[in-house]
């Protein structure tokens, strides 16, 4: 693998310094230095190793607001990347619809697609009240054409109480 690609995400290292001072700190770090032994014991550093470990922490914070301020942009770059997504989605969602097979629909088919969703005659008296939302009432409801169609089949309304 290329060393300037992250072996974890795949993506370039925000910067060669970022890299180098982890490289130094594990370096630093590894099993057999007095680092380590300090980090894996709660033994006070001595007087002679503190100016190297405040030196190392200055380094870290600098790199953490580094990378802080390159994760803040990228989350920025994401939400406008979901944003201009969301968009495209529903301009997708209005081209489809405009070539869907229902729009084509021949107006006979669709009176009998409404004729079958009609509640039966025992169902219709036993409504407690009148329910704009049910079938046939919520047909014109759709879209002009939907209504067009509705209102143009008589059999629909024969049962209106």
């Amino acid at each position: 693998m290329d060393a300037s690609i992250c072996s974890k995400c795949g993506t370039p290292p925000l910067t060669s310094a970022i890299n180098a001072t982890i490289q130094s700190l594990t370096h630093a770090a590894a099993p057999g230095t007095r680092l380590h032994t300090l980090i894996r014991s709660n033994e006070p550093p001595e007087p002679l190793e503190v100016p190297f470990i405040q030196s190392s922490t200055r380094e870290i914070d600098a790199s953490l607001a580094s990378l802080d301020a390159e994760i803040s942009r990228l989350q920025e770059r994401l939400r406008c990347l979901q944003q201009d997504r969301s968009e495209l989605v529903d301009h997708q969602r209005t081209h489809r619809s405009i070539i869907s097979p229902l729009r084509r629909m021949p107006a006979g088919i669709l009176a009998e697609i409404f004729m079958s969703s009609l509640p039966t005659v025992a169902e219709f008296f036993g409504r407690k009240s009148f329910q704009t939302k049910a079938s046939p009432w919520l047909w014109t409801h759709i879209c002009s054409h939907w209504r067009k169609v509705a209102i143009s089949t008589p059999a629909m309304w024969s049962l209106i109480v």
